[in-house]
């Protein structure tokens, strides 16, 4: 998510997922994600590109989105995906044998079923009303404005001198 708020944000921002209740059937992981993320997006924090996760496994050679834990043991294919509308943004896959055609099909099969819950995220912002905090640009990138490209450039000439009578009088030179 970090990489989603503007560059000049400086304010520690944490989300925490805590699982309060659960049962066996369904694994937390991904929708601690979206939940993190639509909450974030939701929120006055400057987080403007709404993303969501999705597991997709392979059961019986149909591709199958949030798996659960029982059928995660007997997929052919276990991926989470994470994204936005635009892109995937980030990728975590194990598999049995399967085809390349078959993780890029799970791939856009993930995604499609991301977008639908971008769209609901969406539909609950719009609902809130919030107002994003606004984020000024930093006025530098740069720390620090260089003296020059060789501050000293005589200095390692005279300290490799290797008679010591000539860097005696070379060394005078650099204290001007």
């Amino acid at each position: 998510m970090r990489p989603l708020f503007p560059e000049s944000w400086r304010n520690e921002t944490q989300v925490n997922a805590m699982v309060l209740s659960a049962d066996s059937e369904n694994d937390p992981d991904v929708i601690a994600v979206t939940g993190a993320a639509a909450a974030a997006y939701c929120s006055d924090l400057p987080f403007a590109t709404p993303i969501a996760a999705v597991r997709v496994g392979l059961l019986n050679g149909q591709l199958v989105a949030n798996p659960t834990v029982a059928e995660q043991k007997t997929s052919a294919l276990n991926i989470v995906i994470a994204a936005s509308e635009e892109a995937i943004m980030m990728v975590e896959a194990g598999s049995l044998e399967v085809s390349e055609d078959t993780v890029v099909e799970a791939l856009e099969f993930g995604h499609a079923q991301i977008k639908k819950i971008i769209a609901a995220i969406k539909e609950l912002k719009s609902q809130l009303k919030v107002k994003k905090v606004e984020v000024r640009r930093s006025p530098s990138t740069t720390p620090f404005t260089p003296i020059s490209r060789k501050p000293f450039p005589p200095t390692s000439r005279t300290l490799s001198t290797p008679r010591s009578i000539p860097r005696k009088r070379a060394t005078p030179l650099l204290m001007r």
